[in-house]
Order: structure tokens, then C-alpha cells, then sequence
């Protein structure tokens, strides 16, 4: 939030001109939120009424840009239509599995892929049906 807003990045413009959303379990839907980096629209109750809630809303696609734990909780809920995913060649030795505690597998397709230099990948999947 601090860095997009004076940043100079390509990206920059799509990251500032769209709206955020946060979702949060310790804050209520707060009315005066106008969706920018300070005023965010924020998303409380239940994860799959709140993301079915927005996802109706008129705009288009939800990306998500967050950590492992809250990807966890969408993948497990079954609220995901495609993982985008950045595969860096590094090996941490530890950290939070992507899909740790799903209750059942989840298949996935292959859509696209795409290699940079330097070994990173990027993975684009969708959940079979």
C-alpha cells in the first residue's frame, strides 16, 4: 500500500486503479469504503458467502494476493477457478505448503506455461471439474 501509489513500475497503474478488497474476521463490512489502498472494501462473515458476495458484484475476476494460509482456506472451499502461480528455483528447506489441509485431492489442468530467464516459471492451472 505504501509503495504502489508513487511507484514508477509498469504494473503501477493496474495496482492502483484497482479496487481492494480485504477480507478479515475481526472487522464488519465497513460502509464508507471506497475500495483504494487507504479505504479498502472489506469482507467479514463466512469465506465462501463473502467471496460468492463479491464475485457478484459487477468488475470482472477477484486476484488474490496473499499468503499461504488464506490460499489454503479458498483451495479447501472449493473457491478458486485458476491458480497462477510463480515457481522460483530456490529451495527453502521450510514453509508453508500451498495446499496443506485440503480435505480431498484437487485435480488440476495445466492451462499455460511460461519459463523467464534465470529458471523461473510461470504456472497458470485450473481445477478439473
Amino acid at each position: 500500500a505504501q509503495y504502489w501509489p508513487t511507484a514508477e513500475s509498469p504494473f503501477a497503474a493496474v495496482m492502483n486503479a484497482t479496487p481492494k478488497l480485504v477480507f478479515s474476521r475481526n472487522r464488519a463490512g465497513a460502509a464508507a469504503a471506497d475500495g483504494s489502498w487507504a479505504n479498502p472494501f472489506i469482507a467479514s462473515g463466512e469465506l465462501a458467502d463473502a467471496v460468492a458476495h463479491w464475485k457478484a458484484q459487477p468488475g470482472g475476476d477477484i486476484r488474490v494476493l496473499g499468503g499461504a494460509l488464506f490460499a489454503q482456506a479458498l483451495a479447501a472451499a472449493k473457491l478458486v477457478d485458476e491458480f497462477q502461480l510463480m515457481l522460483c528455483p530456490v529451495a527453502l528447506g521450510s514453509g508453508v505448503a500451498l495446499f496443506a489441509g485440503l480435505p480431498h485431492p484437487l485435480d488440476l489442468q495445466l492451462v499455460s506455461a511460461q519459463s523467464f530467464s534465470g529458471g523461473v516459471m510461470a504456472l497458470v492451472y485450473r481445477p478439473v471439474a
